[in-house]
């Protein structure tokens, strides 16, 4: 049996990883609005409408307006600009994989996450704010009913939650020590909640 030079091995393997990797970069896209105007709309943006689905490999920039008539699930990344905003009275899905990084103003009909939030401005649900995974909040959350932590990680640094309603949270929920959450006294029967890990 003929043996395979060590050399040539490595050098096959590196080979099909930089096919793989050039694959993959082929077919990540990356959409950006440069119009003000609806997310469906093809003349938003500047490679295309992105569709209702945000793909895993791709990303989405926001740097003008966005008005969100579709519901919208992100499996890849959502980035909106500082100054910039989204607005809808729609539903804003955050995938396991997915990844949205604030730094303007989104303002949606509800917000399920099960990937990363990363707030840094103003982010607001007008209903119900349900995290199963990392909500990271360095400015303002609103919660137009209630917070729901289902097993998810909720952090803070300076920032606070806001809830008309009441915060629920399941037994291997995390709030980090440094989170503020104000909810409606008349639903949870406290002004406000320190709900940090050193309180457990």
């Amino acid at each position: 049996m003929k043996k395979i030079n060590t050399n040539t091995l490595k050098n096959l393997i590196t080979l099909a990883a930089v096919i793989f990797a050039i694959n993959l970069t082929a077919s990540a896209k990356t959409y950006v609005a440069i119009n003000s105007g609806k997310w469906s709309d093809a003349a938003t943006w500047e490679n295309g409408a992105p569709g209702n689905e945000i793909k895993a490999d791709d990303e989405v920039i926001v740097k003008n307006h966005i008005t969100m008539n579709t519901d919208v699930t992100v499996k890849g990344k959502l980035t909106i600009e500082k100054g910039k905003t989204m607005m809808s009275n729609k539903n804003l899905f955050v995938a396991a994989s997915g990844q949205v990084v604030n730094n303007g103003n989104i303002t949606v009909k509800r917000i399920v996450n099960e990937g990363s939030i990363a707030n840094n401005s103003m982010l607001e649900s007008m209903n119900e704010m349900e995290n199963k995974g990392l909500l990271a909040n360095n400015s303002n959350m609103v919660a137009g009913t209630n917070i729901l932590n289902f097993g998810g990680n909720v952090t803070g640094n300076k920032g606070t939650y806001f809830a008309n309603g009441t915060v629920i949270s399941t037994g291997d929920a995390k709030f980090g020590s440094d989170v503020k959450i104000y909810a409606n006294p008349e639903q949870s029967g406290a002004a406000a909640a320190d709900l940090g890990d050193d309180d457990k």
